[in-house]
C-alpha cells in the first residue's frame, strides 16, 4: 500500500500524544499533545494533518488507524474530505 500513514496514539501518565508515521519514509510527525483528547480536539487534528500543502498527510492516499473511540466518524469524515482514505485496522481476534 503506497503512500500510507499510520496514526499512533501514545499515552503516558497524563498527556496524549497523537502522531503519524509515514510508512515509506518512516517520517514521524507530531499531530498534537493534550491532556483532554475530545472530539473537538480530534477534529482539529484532522484539519491540521490534511491541510493543503503542509499537512502531515500531504501526498498520502491512506490513513491507517486503530479502533480507539477517539477516531470518531467526524474525524474520519474530515480526513476523507482532505483526500485521504481512513482505514481501520482489523481487531486482534481475541
Amino acid at each position: 500500500m503506497g503512500n500510507g500513514v499510520f496514526a499512533n496514539r501514545l499515552q503516558a501518565t497524563a498527556p496524549i500524544l497523537d502522531s503519524t508515521i509515514h510508512l515509506e519514509s518512516r517520517r514521524v510527525d507530531i499531530a498534537g499533545i493534550t491532556i483532554h483528547p475530545d472530539e473537538r480536539w480530534m477534529q482539529q487534528i484532522a484539519r491540521n494533518v490534511t491541510m493543503e500543502g503542509c499537512g502531515a498527510l500531504r501526498d498520502c492516499r491512506y490513513l491507517l488507524h486503530d479502533r480507539d473511540t477517539k477516531y470518531t466518524q467526524s474525524f474520519r469524515a474530515l480526513i476523507a474530505s482532505g483526500g485521504v482514505e481512513p482505514l481501520v485496522l482489523p481487531g486482534s481476534g481475541r
